[in-house]
C-alpha cells in the first residue's frame, strides 16, 4: 500500500512536470488573436488581402504567422529571408473573419521586432483600396514582442472597421500527454490500494 509521503512524492513530482511542460513555450500559440473586419462598405467588390511578416530583428526565421478560417486550409508565414507574405483573392462580403496565431521571438536590434502586417489591395493595381492612419495604408500591424502590440486602423477611407480578440492558446500537446500519464499512474495506485491483501 502506497503510504501517506509516498503519495505526496508522487503529487508532488507530477506537479512540477504539468507545470513545466505547460509552461514551455509553444510556439504555434504564443499569441492567438481572432481578427474580424466590418467591410460594409465594400461588399460586393473583388479584392486581394496581403498578409506579410517583415523580419526586422536580428535574427532570421525566428518568428512566424500562421492564418486559418479565410483560406482553403492553414498558411503558415515565416519571416526566413526578411519577409513572408501570402495573397488572397476573395469578393468581400458585409464582414470577414480569420483567426491568426503568432509567434513572438524577439531578438533584439536596432531594425526593432518583427511585424505581421495586413493590407486590403486593388488586386489589378496592388494598390491600398483603404487609406488608413497606420503605416502603408495597413488595416492591422502586430509587432511580435511579449506581449504583442497591436495596432488597427483607426481611421479608413472608405470606412472599414477591424476588430482584434485574444483567442485562449490550448495546452501543449506536452501539457496534454502530462494529464494523460498523471491520470493512468493515478488509476493504477488507486487500485493497488483497494486490491484485498493475500490470507496467510
Amino acid at each position: 500500500m502506497r503510504t501517506t509521503a509516498g503519495w505526496g512524492a508522487l503529487v508532488a513530482f507530477l506537479a512540477a512536470l504539468l507545470a513545466g511542460v505547460w509552461a514551455a513555450p509553444d510556439d504555434a500559440r504564443a499569441a492567438a488573436f481572432v481578427v474580424t473586419i466590418d467591410t460594409t462598405s465594400l461588399a460586393g467588390a473583388d479584392v486581394q488581402l496581403e498578409f506579410d511578416l517583415f523580419g526586422f530583428d536580428d535574427v532570421d526565421d525566428n518568428n512566424s504567422a500562421t492564418i486559418a478560417g479565410i483560406l482553403p486550409a492553414p498558411e503558415i508565414l515565416t519571416d526566413a529571408g526578411g519577409l513572408g507574405q501570402l495573397l488572397h483573392e476573395i469578393t468581400l462580403a458585409d464582414s470577414l473573419s480569420f483567426s491568426l496565431d503568432l509567434t513572438t521571438n524577439f531578438a533584439g536590434g536596432p531594425g526593432g521586432p518583427d511585424r505581421f502586417a495586413l493590407f486590403l489591395l486593388d488586386p489589378l493595381t496592388s494598390f491600398s483600396l483603404v487609406d488608413t492612419d497606420l503605416e502603408g495604408d495597413a488595416l492591422l500591424l502586430i509587432d511580435l514582442v511579449g506581449p504583442p502590440v497591436v495596432q488597427v486602423a483607426g481611421v479608413t477611407t472608405p470606412p472599414v472597421t477591424v476588430v482584434v480578440t485574444s483567442a485562449v492558446p490550448g495546452p501543449s500537446t506536452g501539457a496534454l500527454m502530462g494529464i494523460a500519464v498523471f491520470a493512468l499512474l493515478a488509476s493504477r495506485s488507486f487500485r493497488s490500494t483497494r486490491r484485498p491483501s493475500r490470507p496467510a
